[in-house]
């Protein structure tokens, strides 16, 4: 922990020039507040709307009928597995995904799939996905003699892509996948000519490593515009993925809005005029990594600690001098009240307020949830956020960096 003798000895060894604050060139924040905020009357009417809506309850049934029906061919029932996750509606037949793949599992059913690449691909791609044991020799009916991947049907195009996305769940050393990658994206480069647009996106970025809010507005729009795509999902699925996504785009815009009444109740981006004023996109940031509705805390806590983080990026990196930080850095270490007290600057005050606020109050929902106090992970991580640009403060001053 920096003190102020470590302020002093520092000090005397940067000339005063270097001393001065630096001018920021950053582009303004486009979105209003007070707009946002004027949007909480509208969302919680959506919000109610859905609520006393049976329509999302109904087609769930629908939907869990239909994943459950026995009688269904083992290409079907995953391609429907398949199509809940690309839509974004998965997360409500997690126990009944899990429980049908575990099936599968037990009773390799691989074996049945013959040599229905794309059906298999898929299958290994959602067992692993899913924390289940899957051997590469899943895909061994689809090797040569040699060893070398081979294609029954030059043209299935559905299959090379399962292939493809198969391939980026790989373990350390599994060379067999970087064969099947290879292999697949050889395939698809040879049939492009021939290939929808929208394969081109599932070549470039596996589904994996998509973002699921983006992933399922892309797939209703393919749904929506491809007769061929459209046919071949059952209705209720659709149904659903357009219900559920109107409901959980409610919930997200109500969240937004207690978010930015946040924002402006801490003043930081008035008293920081400096920094990078950045919460709507720290709350996007924070739907794409966890859009399901049962995750709401966890959403706001990563869209207010990011806010923060930009913020204090900037107090560091670009506006502090080097006595302010120090002081600052040790406030945060001493995580007390006296440290409003002090002679930290008005913008700092604000700055360790907001961070010590929400790091309690975040804490404490924690204690009441769970019965773990987490307060002295957040002082930790705080200060390591704060300590770590200090340092580096230290050597872009001394002009190592």
């Amino acid at each position: 922990m920096a003190s102020s003798a470590h302020a002093t000895m520092y000090a005397d060894r940067f000339p005063s020039a270097e001393l001065q604050r630096r001018p920021a060139d950053y582009q303004l924040k486009t979105w209003d507040y007070d707009s946002i905020c004027s949007m909480q009357q509208q969302a919680q009417q959506d919000h109610e709307h859905s609520k006393e809506s049976s329509l999302q309850s109904s087609l769930k049934q629908k939907v869990r009928r239909l994943l459950l029906e026995e009688e269904e061919e083992l290409a079907t029932r995953l391609i429907i597995m398949d199509q809940l996750q690309s839509l974004g509606v998965a997360y409500h037949f997690e126990e009944e995904i899990r429980n049908i793949l575990m099936s599968m599992h037990v009773h390799d059913a691989h074996h049945q799939l013959k040599h229905d690449l794309s059906s298999t691909a898929l299958l290994f791609r959602m067992l692993r996905g899913y924390g289940i044991s899957a051997s590469t020799d899943m895909l061994s009916a689809f090797r040569d003699e040699n060893g070398d991947f081979k294609a029954a049907n030059p043209k299935d195009i559905d299959g090379f892509v399962a292939l493809h996305e198969a391939s980026y769940l790989a373990f350390p050393g599994e060379a067999m996948l970087d064969e099947a990658r290879a292999f697949a994206v050889k395939k698809l480069e040879q049939l492009m000519p021939s290939m929808f647009i929208s394969m081109e996106r599932q070549i470039d970025l596996p589904l994996q490593w998509r973002v699921p809010r983006l992933q399922a507005i892309w797939s209703l729009q393919q749904h929506g515009y491809n007769d061929e795509k459209h046919l071949s999902m059952d209705p209720s699925v659709l149904q659903l993925a357009v219900v559920d996504f109107n409901l959980v785009q409610a919930v997200h815009g109500a969240e937004l809005v207690e978010v930015t009444k946040w924002w402006k109740e801490t003043g930081l981006g008035v008293k920081l005029p400096f920094a990078r004023d950045r919460l709507v996109e720290c709350f996007f940031c924070a739907a794409c990594i966890a859009p399901e509705p049962p995750l709401a805390s966890c959403r706001e806590v990563l869209a207010k600690v990011g806010s923060l983080i930009v913020h204090l990026d900037d107090v560091y990196d670009l506006y502090g001098t080097f006595d302010e930080l120090a002081a600052f850095t040790d406030a945060v270490g001493s995580w007390d009240d006296d440290a409003l007290s002090t002679a930290l600057p008005e913008y700092m005050k604000a700055m360790y307020s907001a961070i010590r606020s929400t790091s309690t109050e975040a804490a404490d929902r924690v204690t009441k949830g769970k019965g773990y106090d987490v307060l002295p992970l957040y002082k930790k991580a705080v200060r390591q956020e704060e300590i770590d640009p200090l340092i580096f403060f230290f050597f872009f001053r001394l002009g190592y960096l």
